[in-house]
C-alpha cells in the first residue's frame, strides 16, 4: 500500500495543481481582456483563444498609421507609414521627413507584435524612445495599442496610445 498510495496521492496532487493553475490563468486572461489592459513592459494584450493565428500575408503592404495617446498633456495624433511583409522580416516604419526604420515583427495568436529599437523621438525632441505595439486585423483596418518608452529621468516617461491603420494603395 505504501508505494501505490504515494503514487496515487502524487498524481492527485499534480492534477489539482494543474487544474488550479489553468483556472487561475484563464481568470487572469479574461480579466485583462475585459479591461483591455496593456502589459506595461511589452505592450501586449492577453493571448487570444487557442486556434486563432494571424496570417501575415493579410498584413503585407503599406499602411497609414494613426496613433493617439489615451491620456496626458499631449494627446496629438502621430502618423507614420508601416510597411509590412508576408513574414516577420523586412518590416519598417517611416515617419514624415525621416527615413525608414526597421521594426521587429512577431505573431501571437491573431495579433502582430511590433517592437522598435531606440530612435530619436518625433513627439519629444531631444529624447530617445522605443515602442511596442500590438495590432490585429479588424475588417480592412489594423487596430491595436502602442506603448512608447522614453529614455528620461522625468515623469511621464511612458505613453499608452490607441492605434488604427488603413491600407495605402
Amino acid at each position: 500500500m505504501g508505494m501505490m498510495h504515494r503514487c496515487t496521492s502524487f498524481a492527485l496532487a499534480a492534477a489539482t495543481v494543474v487544474a488550479l493553475g489553468c483556472a487561475t490563468g484563464e481568470k487572469a486572461a479574461s480579466t485583462d481582456s475585459a479591461r483591455g489592459s496593456v502589459a506595461a513592459d511589452t505592450g501586449a494584450r492577453a493571448a487570444p483563444a487557442a486556434g486563432a493565428t494571424a496570417d501575415l500575408s493579410k498584413f503585407a503592404g503599406r499602411w497609414q498609421v494613426h496613433t493617439k495617446p489615451v491620456s496626458g498633456r499631449d494627446t496629438t495624433t502621430m502618423t507614420y507609414v508601416l510597411t509590412a511583409t508576408a513574414d516577420t522580416t523586412g518590416w519598417t516604419i517611416t515617419y514624415p521627413g525621416r527615413g525608414a526604420m526597421p521594426v521587429h515583427a512577431s505573431v501571437s495568436g491573431d495579433s502582430v507584435i511590433l517592437a522598435t529599437d531606440p530612435y530619436p523621438s518625433v513627439r519629444r525632441k531631444g529624447l530617445t524612445v522605443h515602442t511596442n505595439s500590438v495590432l490585429r486585423m479588424q475588417g480592412d483596418r489594423l487596430v491595436g495599442t502602442a506603448v512608447a518608452h522614453f529614455k528620461t529621468n522625468q515623469p511621464d516617461s511612458v505613453i499608452h496610445s490607441n492605434t488604427e491603420a488603413t491600407r495605402v494603395p
